[in-house]
């Protein structure tokens, strides 16, 4: 690693955000098996650091395991989210700074009237997977912070206003 690349980020962030990192093909490999290690080395680093850290991508259309297609269906996508959500916050409840429940779930160019994106997980659940993930994670570490996180909403563009416009909606 660059130390001189993470002596700037302790010095200019101020919180250890692990992006990309968390997604389930890397913490979910298998429907019934979980692997934190990834995980418990950057935890490890942001304490050391001194930063408090978000956990990020509890659910996610991207970085999804093979198996999720095979195995998740209307059926049971809802007891597969929030067996998710409890087993990654469940290991460190109470010790990151907030989660992000839901990640990009906005994109105006896939049609639907209410701006949200065309995933699994709404194929699976419909519109409503959003709310019962932040539910699940309110209900996993009731003292933790749930933050939304959106893309491509800072530009001065009519693309971006629309998709700013959705996420506020949303």
């Amino acid at each position: 690693l660059d130390s001189a690349l993470l002596a700037a980020h302790v010095r200019e962030s101020g919180m250890c955000v692990p992006i990309g990192q968390g997604a389930w093909a890397q913490t979910h490999p298998g429907p019934a098996t979980w692997d934190f290690a990834v995980m418990d080395r950057i935890w490890g680093w942001a304490q050391s650091a001194g930063l408090p850290m978000r956990g990020t991508h509890l659910v996610w259309h991207s970085n999804m395991p093979a198996w999720f297609t095979s195995n998740v269906s209307p059926a049971n996508a809802t007891q597969y989210m929030r067996d998710h959500i409890f087993a990654f916050m469940g290991r460190y409840k109470g010790k990151f700074h907030s989660w992000n429940p839901v990640n990009e779930a906005v994109l105006p160019a896939d049609g639907r009237p209410d701006g949200l994106r065309q995933t699994p997980w709404m194929q699976l659940l419909g519109p409503h997977y959003i709310a019962q993930a932040f539910t699940f994670a309110a209900q996993a570490d009731p003292s933790a912070t749930l933050v939304y996180n959106e893309f491509g909403i800072e530009e001065d563009s009519p693309a971006a206003a629309r998709k700013r416009q959705f996420t506020l909606q949303l």
